[in-house]
């Protein structure tokens, strides 16, 4: 991004996807989000999307349980798939 003649002045940082859109809706700035997480407020012109084509995003995610869960055949099953992907 910073190639193309962007530089960022960031102010705050949050990872609450609903105090995000909030602070988009009241007009405090701009963010970066999936589309799934705005997916209502799109459809209720309460947001507006611009279409990122030249850009990739990674996101790291993480595998979370129960930590005195047993860990059964299937979860193991899970858990190896995701690291496939």
């Amino acid at each position: 991004m910073l190639s193309k003649g962007f530089s960022l002045n960031i102010k705050w940082v949050c990872n609450n996807s609903k105090a995000i859109k909030n602070a988009v809706i009241s007009n405090i700035g701009v963010s970066i989000v999936s589309r799934m997480a705005v997916e209502n407020e799109l459809e209720n012109n309460k947001l507006f999307h611009i279409k990122l084509d030249d850009i990739k995003l990674k996101r790291k995610f993480n595998i979370i349980y129960h930590g005195n869960k047993y860990i059964t055949k299937p979860m193991e099953n899970f858990w190896n798939l995701c690291y496939t992907l």
